[in-house]
């Protein structure tokens, strides 16, 4: 292990943050944050967080996550998830994301996603678009069937969805939004 006070880092495997310009940063595994300008950000796994630049406040764990990455704010979990190397992605600006799941791209900004690339392509359980106005935020269920378990007793809240007696979903008092039975 390789302890810096001057970065505030902590540098773990071989090749880890060589050639790079960290600062207050965490870098587990064998070339991990190599080549790369980063703050307060933490890598784990071989590859992750290799060749990026200037980046800050980042999340990176698994093989290759994040790697080329150019990016601040973000969570990528899985292999290869945020390698901005593969499948013909260059470097591009998008803030904010949250990938979770093997080899998931996104060029978006202020986006999550939960679900696997296989080959080209991409297959998304869950996705959104995060907002400062909720009028802007959005949230995707990519699944044929989706089982909920609700409590069978009318909330205090009049935001909360519930179950009816006679298996209708509702929300707030007892007016049916979704005609649906169990």
């Amino acid at each position: 292990a390789f302890l810096s006070s001057a970065q505030d880092s902590i540098f773990i495997g071989h090749c880890a943050s060589k050639d790079s310009q960290c600062i207050d940063v965490v870098a587990m595994g064998t070339n991990s944050m190599q080549g790369s300008v980063m703050s307060q950000s933490v890598c784990v796994g071989s590859s992750s967080g290799k060749d990026v630049s200037t980046s800050h406040s980042n999340t990176m764990i698994g093989h290759e996550a994040g790697d080329h990455y150019f990016r601040e704010g973000s969570i990528h979990i899985g292999c290869g998830t945020g390698n901005m190397r593969q499948n013909g992605i260059t470097r591009a600006r998008a803030d904010n994301q949250i990938l979770l799941g093997n080899h998931l791209q996104s060029t978006e900004e202020s986006t999550f996603m939960v679900g696997y690339r296989e080959g080209a392509n991409q297959y998304e359980l869950l996705s959104g678009k995060l907002a400062d106005s909720i009028n802007n935020r959005s949230f995707e269920v990519h699944c044929k069937d989706v089982c909920l378990t609700l409590e069978t007793t009318e909330p205090a809240n009049s935001a909360q969805v519930w179950k009816t007696s006679s298996g209708y979903l509702a929300q707030g008092e007892a007016q049916p939004i979704f005609d649906f039975k169990y």
